[in-house]
């Protein structure tokens, strides 16, 4: 796979990460903070619009994923990988705090 390419699971994943409210779809606003967060160089009005296919002003996980089976490998989709790497490094840093046995390790 090259460094472009990204599955079904991270485009899921990175979907979860841009809904920042959690409520299965990603506003313009959260589109925006995130573009700006990953200083990505898009347009956001352009990316929404594309991505918004039922111009119903929210863009939905069925929208997202489907942007992903026709988007070129672009910078967007290397961000998303990004993005997608950086929650799953972070969830997992998380998981491993809670492990009693790591606490163990630190009494001795």
């Amino acid at each position: 796979a090259s460094l472009f390419s990204i599955d079904a699971a991270q485009v899921k994943a990175a979907f979860q990460v841009l809904d920042g409210d959690q409520s299965g779809f990603i506003e313009k606003a959260e589109l925006s903070k995130w573009i700006a967060t990953e200083k990505l160089d898009l347009d956001v009005e352009a990316l929404f619009a594309q991505l918004d296919t039922n111009d119903d002003k929210q863009v939905s996980e069925d929208e997202f994923s489907q942007f992903f089976d026709h988007c070129p490998p672009s910078k967007l989709r290397t961000a998303c990988r990004n993005v997608v790497l950086r929650s799953q490094a972070s969830l997992l840093a998380s998981e491993l705090q809670d492990c009693s046995f790591l606490t163990d390790l630190s009494d001795h």
